[in-house]
């Protein structure tokens, strides 16, 4: 078996774009190719709701969905659904939003909050809990730094440990 390149066509008007939008600074078939890798280390999967429900069902499932206990466990922090996250980088702003126990972003389904920032910023070697901010849906709060999120959440966590070791002694 060998590296060797197959070809996949592409539309012409796809290719004109890329060209257009990078000012030619950037050869069409390696952003597709990195996109595509990228898109593949990330586990990404295509976000779609079930096609045979009706557009009506679809959006009150999501919001269902949305309002379930269900969330997504980011190490110390737990995320219920519908909590938002944000990623500010090079001059963008990338929103991403808890669904289910996964990422939604831009289409597609991510496992962790940092296959979402790999495949945003292509930075493995960056800490997300430096960069990424979030909303919880279950706070009427602003938009924090989720490092901050993440100390809250240790002290909260020592303040149990101490109180339950209190309890037994």
């Amino acid at each position: 078996m060998t590296d060797a390149p197959i070809y996949v066509p592409i539309p012409r008007d796809l290719y004109n774009e890329i060209i257009v939008r990078f000012h030619g600074a950037v050869d069409p078939v390696e952003f597709i190719t990195r996109q595509a890798r990228q898109l593949v280390r990330c586990k990404a999967v295509p976000f779609s709701p079930p096609e045979n429900l009706s557009p009506g069902w679809r959006l009150s499932t999501l919001e269902e969905l949305e309002r379930s206990t269900a969330g997504h466990n980011w190490e110390e922090v737990f995320l219920l659904n519908g909590s938002k996250l944000l990623l500010p980088w090079r001059g963008h702003c990338y929103q991403a939003k808890v669904y289910d126990t996964r990422i939604r972003a831009s289409g597609w389904l991510f496992d962790t909050v940092r296959d979402w920032f790999i495949f945003v910023t292509d930075a493995e070697d960056k800490d997300e809990w430096k960069y990424v901010e979030v909303k919880r849906s279950n706070k009427n709060e602003d938009f924090c730094q989720a490092a901050q999120l993440r100390q809250q959440s240790a002290k909260q966590s020592r303040r149990i440990c101490d109180i339950a070791s209190r309890s037994r002694g």
